[in-house]
């Protein structure tokens, strides 16, 4: 319970600490993430009848191979570094390095990139083995969502001209990531409240959150529309549209009572949305941002960039530039007619990841993301044979449906919250900031123990 505790501080820390990207931040967060996988290990022992379980509970193949090739090639691009990066006038100086051999243009900034993903790493995998129960799979979400929803108050409140910095969207510097932030937790946060409605009806209880938890992400969807963030609103209006529309076609499929008052109910966010946006945000809402032709040249103002990045991944397609170090070769391919801007970033975290890895790192970074899934959609089927053994036999076949529509609900929240995740990530750079790829792990975590929900009785708590 220790480590579940742990992440919820690191994952709400993560956000108010301007989205972690400050090297203080990522500190803090790696420390805390370290204590909480070294405090998993005990409960693990304790859940698995030996030491060859416990064993396989905490190592796969299917996706430990690909991330421990990837480790061994950013370390090695790391200690084969081909330029010295001077940081006071971001120039590279070359020097000499082994030519068949993965290397970086920096290879500091290389193993900080290694450091952050043996962090994420680090966050999946502790969910992932922590939080097998319900209650302790709400109380990582409800930490989170009880964040942002402060979050989104005061962002709220900064559109609104109060006296917050008006450089800060939230607690985070750039309006694109804070809405996106925002985005992954508004289909969460409408599955814990369908997930509660459910669980309100099955028991017969008048009172339940689930109307508290729509306006919670009311309140979420509109700071994101008044962050002024074109993508951002375009994600948010697709997630909500995605979730009622799976909603009402799940509610048709089994005939499970879900009515006008189900549909309404995770409307209002939307139409709560649009009346504060009417009543307060008329007059400094920036609804210049949503116009057509300004989101065109938008987009084209980033193909030359875009153009650029292509261009350095050619130059070092096989092992790219080395990982994190896109700002450091991008100056040397900038065009001449944007030399006074600096670019952290491409704008298309794919590509750029790309760049950085070239195909071999990409190949093993692909690996990875079908190994996670692969073990999330197949797992070692300890569910369904403890329901071959008869352990679900004694409880009610109402009992069984039920708990598997909550379950249901979470997957779904989880998984248009990653999808949503990954379409910002074509335009924008959300996956470079670390809350939001720590959440996106979390929420990785939060999905396998959905798929293998196998604790005994007396660990359920």
């Amino acid at each position: 319970m220790i480590a579940v505790l742990l992440t919820c501080v690191t994952l709400v820390f993560s956000a108010w600490a301007f989205g972690a990207v400050e090297g203080w931040a990522v500190l803090t967060v790696q420390c805390l993430t370290f204590l909480a996988a070294v405090l998993a290990l005990p409960e693990i022992r304790r859940r698995t009848p030996s030491c060859r379980s416990a064993w396989s509970e905490v190592w796969d193949w299917r996706w430990g191979l690909p991330l421990l090739l990837l480790c061994v090639f950013l370390l090695i691009q790391a200690l084969n570094p081909s330029h010295t990066y001077s940081s006071t006038d971001y120039g590279l100086t070359p020097r000499d390095y082994i030519s068949f051999l993965p290397s970086s243009v920096a290879g500091n900034i290389t193993i900080e990139a290694l450091l952050k993903l043996l962090t994420y790493s680090a966050v999946a995998w502790t969910v992932s083995q922590t939080c097998h129960t319900r209650e302790r799979r709400h109380l990582l979400l409800g930490s989170v969502i009880l964040g942002g929803f402060v979050m989104s108050v005061l962002a709220i409140l900064r559109e609104m001209e109060a006296r917050w910095n008006p450089e800060l969207t939230g607690m985070f510097v750039n309006e694109n990531n804070y809405a996106e932030y925002a985005n992954m937790l508004i289909p969460v946060t409408l599955a814990l409240g369908r997930a509660s409605h459910i669980h309100a009806q099955a028991r017969m209880q008048r009172s339940h959150p689930s109307y508290l938890l729509y306006l919670v992400a009311a309140m979420l969807a509109t700071s994101v529309f008044m962050s002024g963030s074109r993508a951002g609103v375009i994600v948010c209006m697709a997630s909500v549209t995605a979730w009622v529309a799976l909603e009402v076609m799940l509610g048709m499929r089994i005939k499970h009572k879900i009515g006008w008052v189900s549909v309404f109910s995770l409307l209002l966010p939307v139409a709560l949305a649009a009346g504060l946006l009417a009543i307060f945000g008329a007059d400094t809402y920036r609804t210049e941002t949503l116009d057509m032709e300004g989101l065109t040249s938008g987009l084209d103002g980033r193909i030359p960039i875009l153009k650029a990045t292509v261009r350095m991944f050619q130059d070092r397609w096989v092992s790219g530039t080395g990982g994190g170090t896109f700002f450091c070769a991008f100056p040397y391919y900038q065009p001449d007619h944007t030399r006074h801007l600096f670019f952290r970033y491409t704008h298309n975290d794919w590509l750029q990841y790309l760049s950085e890895l070239g195909v071999i790192g990409s190949t093993f970074a692909v690996a990875l993301a079908a190994g996670v899934a692969w073990r999330i959609l197949t797992g070692s089927g300890t569910r369904s044979k403890r329901r071959e053994n008869g352990n679900d036999g004694t409880r009610r076949s109402s009992h069984r449906h039920r708990r598997r529509s909550l379950e249901t609900c979470e997957e779904r929240g989880v998984i248009i919250a990653l999808a949503g995740l990954c379409v910002h990530a074509c335009i924008d750079f959300p996956l470079h900031i670390p809350a939001i790829p720590l959440l996106a792990a979390a929420y990785l975590g939060i999905l396998h123990c959905l798929r293998h929900n196998a604790p005994s009785r007396h660990h359920s708590g």
